[in-house]
């Protein structure tokens, strides 16, 4: 008995200290809360930017860049996209998460070499 009183009493907290509160309406209706993305358009031409920026071809309304190669175009829908199993050359002293410096040795298969279409990518 005293087992399931701590359980309860663990996890009515918990649960509470979990929930999103939504806004209640004087009316008592709760709100949904805002949504705080949106979808790409539907058959939107899409370009796969990797390597850097460059001006995307005519009519592409949706890119996907790499973290560090800035916002996407105005009017484009921009999402970012990550390689886990990539990482990147330290150049220029830049501090960044995914440099080649910051992952285990053996977890970087740098004998493998660069991929000449994928510069800076081991």
């Amino acid at each position: 008995m005293i087992r399931r009183v701590s359980v309860l009493a663990l996890t009515i907290p918990l649960a509470t200290s979990c929930a999103v509160a939504a806004p209640e309406l004087a009316s008592g209706v709760t709100e949904a809360p805002a949504q705080a993305w949106s979808a790409p358009p539907i058959d939107a031409t899409f370009d796969y930017r990797i390597g850097g920026d460059y001006p995307l071809p005519d009519g592409d309304e949706v890119v996907s860049r790499g973290r560090y190669a800035g916002e996407a175009p105005a009017g484009v829908y921009g999402s970012c996209y990550v390689n886990a199993f990539e990482t990147q050359s330290d150049d220029g002293g830049l501090h960044r998460p995914d440099a080649r410096s910051r992952w285990p040795a053996h977890l970087v298969l740098s004998e493998l070499g660069d991929d000449p279409d994928w510069a800076g990518s081991t």
